[in-house]
């Protein structure tokens, strides 16, 4: 295991942090909440997005890792699953 370790909690409040940081103001961030279509970011802004939740969260993700993930619920499963996967949740 290397690098900090998360709860789930501790990822969820700093990847809303993450997005609320590219989204409209007002917007609001649930896990149902579509990255392109509520957030209406385009692939600059989801580009922006991954490399923030990688710098926060300090790794690397797969370029296919987030291929097809809708919503911000659809990224905190792949990314609870990242950090599973490399022990790093708690």
């Amino acid at each position: 295991m290397s690098g900090k370790s998360f709860d789930r909690e501790e990822v969820r409040a700093r990847l809303l942090a993450v997005f609320r940081e590219h989204a409209p103001d007002g917007a609001e961030l649930t896990a149902k909440t579509t990255i392109l279509g509520d957030l209406g970011l385009d692939s600059l802004g989801v580009m922006e997005v991954v490399v923030d939740v990688e710098t926060v969260f300090a790794l690397s993700m797969p370029e296919d890792g987030l291929v097809g993930l809708e919503t911000i619920g659809d990224v905190e499963v792949a990314l609870l699953s990242f950090l599973r996967a490399r022990g790093r949740l708690r």
